[in-house]
């Protein structure tokens, strides 16, 4: 049967969220989206392509791979490991590992490629302040370890031209890497130079308006809290799979200045397993 490569990742995304324990992932081929592979070793999963799987011989005999047979008598001994102590999943997670957020709430796990939630890390900071008004320009600085203004009075230019010209070249060199991994096949090393990238391209025009005119101040603080707002409620939306941490989210009060006002007081878990 034919599937759509995204439909496919996102079922397989699916599934691995809902089961139960450790599983084994049969696809026809390999599957080519880190975030998925992440999340297949986070699960003490195992994946097989079909195609890799099984050998036919000069008579037509189909036979397992040295490889195939490898990584079951690999996972046999993680299912063992499992079944005789298995991991208590904390009851409250918002924790980032790598590509992937490992997200809990009451004990229901959910796995979130960053890619599709950024959105999560100023939620994550805002869990760890509860209660606390967090201007939007210290939550930016928070999440990006950057200092979102460099200027702080209404009307003053906030472009610091040296350094604009500093991340025009760190662009240049991103792109010109980006080339060399596409024409080496290197999908893991081109998704990665193409973050860094999205994240320059988006301070650049956080730093400019209309007609490549600096920015002043105001206008800088109310695209920042627009982008953070959008990115927030982005986040959230992608939150489908465990919808009661999404409806405990409205907690999260969006503005200029943001805050996380839960009814009850939530003992969060930040640390990945």
């Amino acid at each position: 049967m034919h599937c759509e490569c995204g439909s496919l990742h996102a079922a397989i995304r699916r599934l691995l969220v809902e089961g139960d324990g450790p599983m084994i992932v049969l696809t026809p081929t390999q599957i080519d989206d880190p975030d998925i592979r992440q999340i297949v070793r986070m699960r003490h999963s195992c994946h097989l392509a079909l195609a890799d799987s099984i050998n036919v011989d000069a008579s037509r005999v189909p036979a397992i791979t040295d490889a195939a047979r490898s990584a079951i008598a690999a996972f046999s001994r993680v299912v063992e490991g499992w079944e005789s102590a298995p991991t208590a999943l904390a009851r409250f997670r918002f924790a980032r590992s790598g590509r992937v957020w490992v997200l809990s709430f009451n004990r229901t796990p959910c796995y979130m490629p960053h890619k599709d939630a950024g959105g999560l890390a100023y939620i994550q900071h805002l869990l760890a302040r509860p209660n606390q008004e967090i201007p939007v320009e210290r939550l930016e600085e928070m999440v990006t370890g950057d200092l979102a203004l460099d200027a702080v009075s209404t009307g003053d230019a906030v472009v610091d031209r040296e350094g604009l010209a500093k991340i025009w070249t760190e662009m240049r060199r991103l792109r010109a890497e980006m080339d060399v991994a596409e024409r080496n096949g290197d999908k893991a090393a081109h998704s990665r130079l193409e973050g860094e990238l999205d994240r320059l391209a988006e301070q650049v025009r956080t730093m400019h308006g209309l007609n490549d005119r600096v920015r002043r101040v105001g206008d800088q603080t109310e695209q920042l809290r627009s982008k953070v707002t959008n990115s927030i409620r982005r986040a959230i939306k992608a939150l489908d799979e465990l919808p009661a941490l999404a409806a405990h989210l409205s907690a999260v009060k969006p503005g200029r200045t943001l805050s996380y006002r839960p009814d009850s007081q939530i003992l969060w878990d930040f640390d990945a397993p």
